[in-house]
Formats: structure tokens, C-alpha cells, sequence
């Protein structure tokens, strides 16, 4: 009884859910290989939409398990020098690594093989250089400003005094975003760019945009065993209300070019139905992970195993897809695309997570980790991971955005 006490105070299902948000990032990089090839048939190509749609609660995920962390962890104001200097060195400083690995690696420029200091800053600053790293730029951003969330999220702790008040809040809070998803999806981006301005083609990393995940994490976080006895209550309501959005955005993502020219970027996290479908799923994703931790079988073993390594493993898991994917195409291996789709997504999700972690027990590892450590930047183990959080690959379908 003890032990399970201690993982209900831990929220130890938070951590499930983030690892099947990586495994959701790996197979959505991978299904993209697939709708790359551009040979493969109608009906496979819809399979490959549905399981691409099935799996894109990815970013919004992480997103609302940031808020739930900074939120559940913090029970007063941060010191904001030594909180930012902590996050840079958790986050941007792998992120620049990775940025400098995609950039030589795999960055094709048009008109010149030499890459400028200019270019180089630009694709950086925007998250740019691989079309998953968006997301570190972004969830960056509400680091920047935890203070000003965490004085909101106080004020709303003291406020919040009935069920009644906290779901007009999130419903107040659901419509204003829905009205934003509507406006983004009308005048900015719905699967094909709509402007011309361009600050507006990076809305889609700004956490303004991302801002309703993070709400809810949060929420979550001041309310958790509330949250726990509504997703419980509400389980069979929600897995249709799932079922029929599930069903939308599959339509959409079809009509949206025709059977045979499925373009995955219909898709966007920025239109008022992915909205709602994608906070169903969380909903659904949090019931299945607390089921996982009350289980404790093997699953509920691996899943824990990987949460420790999801941020690194993001960062890497395009590098090591690319080998994969250069090796099949080098060996002429095609056909049969969801089946190797899976495939892909197996040897690239080992390949990340073991490269995590064995660099994460590298003694130069630590090595470089100590410095930080003597300069009082309260370092974690994170950066000891040091590729070591999304996105789909590094492709023709979705080249350059999420």
C-alpha cells in the first residue's frame, strides 16, 4: 500500500505518458519515409494518414507534461538568474549541439555549399535546422517566463474553490484558444503557409500557440487527484467523443488533397479540430498511463526506463532514423511501407535510447558536467545525456515545419 501511495504523490503516470509521446515522435518520423516514397497505394497511404493522425498528441503532450512538472514541483518563486541559467544548460546546450550536427549533416542550401555565419544564427534561433527541433525553441520560451506563470498559477490555486469555478476557467480558457486555433487556421497555416508576413510563418513556435497544453499541465498539477477521478468518471464518454474526432481530423487529412496525394502537414497542431481531438487523447493517454502504473508489468518497466531518457533521445532520434532510412533506400528495400515504417520505428527508438544512455554513463561525460557543477549552475543529470525533447523527420513532406 505504501508503495503505490508514494507513486500516486510522485505522478509517476506523467512520466509514462512523455515516454509514449518520444515513441509517438519516432513513428511519426517514421511513417513520413513512407509517404515519401510516393509509390505506394491509395489504401495504404490512408492507413499510413490514420496512424500518423493516431500518434500526433506528441508535442501538445510534452507541452502540458512541462507544465505539469514546473508546476508540481514548484512550491515558491524561482531564482530567476540560476532557473535560466540552469534551463540553458538542460536544454539549449545539447539543442545547439544537435542544431550543429543537422545542420552539417543533413541542411541542403540552394545556391551555395558553404554555410554562413548568418545562416547558421537563423536556422538556430528558429529551431530550424531539423524539422523537430521547432519544439525546443518553443517550449523554451515558457522557461523564459515561468515567473509570471508561476504568480497565475498561485492566484488561480487560491481562487479555485469548486468544481464549478474550475471548469468555467478551462472552459473560458478551451474558447479563447479555439477561437486562436481558428484564426491560425484561417489566415495562417492549414497544411499549406497563407501569408506572406514573415514573422507569422514561425507562429507555430510560439508558445502562445502551445499555450492551452501548458495550462492544463498545470492545472493538473494544483489538482491532480481531481484530475485522477475525472479521467476515471469519464472514461467511456471520452473514448467516443475520441472515436468521432478521430474520424474528423481522418477526413480532413484526406479531402484535404485526395487518396492518392496525402499531404501530412493537413495535419497541423493549429486548427480548432486537432485542438479538440488532440486534448481527447491526452485525456484518453493519462487513463491508459495510470492503468500502466497500477499494473507495474513490464511495459510499465520499459516506459519508466525510457521517460529518463526522452529529451536526449528526442534531440538524437532523426540523426540515427536517417542512417536507417539511408541503409534501406542503399539496399533498394521497398514495399510493404507500414511494415517497414514499424521496423523503422523500432531500430531508430533502440538506437536513440541506447545512445542516450550509455553516453549519459561515459565518464567524460561527467567530465564535462562538473565545471557547470563548481560554477554553482545547478546542473543536472540531463546534460549529462548531452543529445541528451519532437518532431516528425527530416523530409520532403514536412521540410522545414512540424
Amino acid at each position: 500500500m505504501s508503495q503505490i501511495i508514494n507513486h500516486q504523490r510522485k505522478a509517476s503516470e506523467v512520466n509514462i505518458i512523455k515516454s509514449l509521446a518520444f515513441l509517438a515522435v519516432v513513428f511519426q518520423s517514421s511513417l513520413i519515409f513512407a509517404v515519401d516514397q510516393g509509390n505506394i497505394s491509395p489504401e495504404e497511404t490512408v492507413m499510413i494518414g490514420m496512424l500518423f493522425n493516431f500518434v500526433k498528441f506528441s508535442a501538445p503532450v510534452f507541452i502540458f507534461v512541462t507544465g505539469f512538472h514546473l508546476i508540481y514541483h514548484h512550491k515558491q518563486q524561482v531564482k530567476y538568474a540560476s532557473y535560466i541559467t540552469q534551463k540553458w544548460s538542460e536544454l539549449i546546450v545539447p539543442y545547439l549541439f544537435w542544431s550543429a550536427i543537422y545542420v552539417i549533416s543533413f541542411t541542403n542550401f540552394t545556391s551555395t555549399s558553404t554555410l554562413t555565419l548568418s545562416e547558421m544564427i537563423k536556422l538556430t534561433f528558429t529551431g530550424s535546422a531539423a524539422p523537430h527541433l521547432w519544439y525546443v525553441v518553443m517550449v523554451f520560451q515558457f522557461h523564459l517566463v515561468f515567473p509570471l506563470l508561476f504568480v497565475i498559477f498561485q492566484w488561480l490555486d487560491k481562487k479555485f474553490s469548486s468544481a464549478k469555478l474550475i471548469a468555467f476557467t478551462v472552459g473560458c480558457v478551451a474558447v479563447s484558444y479555439l477561437l486562436l486555433m481558428w484564426l491560425s487556421s484561417r489566415f495562417i497555416f492549414n497544411g499549406n503557409l497563407l501569408t506572406d508576413v514573415a514573422w507569422l510563418k514561425y507562429t507555430d513556435r510560439s508558445l502562445l500557440f502551445y499555450s492551452f497544453y501548458f495550462f492544463l499541465g498545470g492545472l493538473v498539477a494544483l489538482k491532480l487527484t481531481a484530475w485522477r477521478k475525472f479521467v476515471s468518471k469519464y472514461v467511456a464518454l471520452n473514448t467516443f467523443i475520441f472515436l468521432g474526432l478521430f474520424i474528423v481530423v481522418g477526413y480532413e487529412l484526406v479531402a484535404f488533397n485526395g487518396v492518392t496525394q496525402i499531404d501530412l502537414q493537413a495535419s497541423t497542431y493549429l486548427k480548432p479540430s486537432m485542438f479538440l481531438y488532440v486534448v481527447s487523447e491526452i485525456i484518453l493517454l493519462y487513463g491508459l498511463s495510470m492503468i500502466i502504473v497500477q499494473t507495474r508489468t513490464f511495459l510499465y518497466k520499459l516506459l519508466a526506463f525510457i521517460g529518463k531518457f526522452t529529451y536526449g533521445s528526442y534531440l538524437a532520434h532523426l540523426f540515427f532514423l536517417e542512417l536507417v532510412v539511408t541503409f534501406i533506400e542503399n539496399n533498394h528495400i521497398t514495399g510493404h511501407y507500414i511494415s517497414l515504417s514499424i521496423a523503422i520505428f523500432i531500430i531508430t527508438t533502440v538506437l536513440s535510447i541506447g545512445f542516450s544512455f550509455i553516453f549519459s554513463h561515459l565518464p567524460f561525460a561527467m567530465a564535462i558536467i562538473g565545471p557547470f557543477e563548481k560554477a554553482n549552475w545547478s546542473l543536472p543529470a540531463l546534460i549529462g545525456q548531452l543529445l541528451p525533447k519532437e518532431k516528425p523527420v527530416y523530409s520532403k513532406s514536412l521540410k522545414g515545419r512540424d
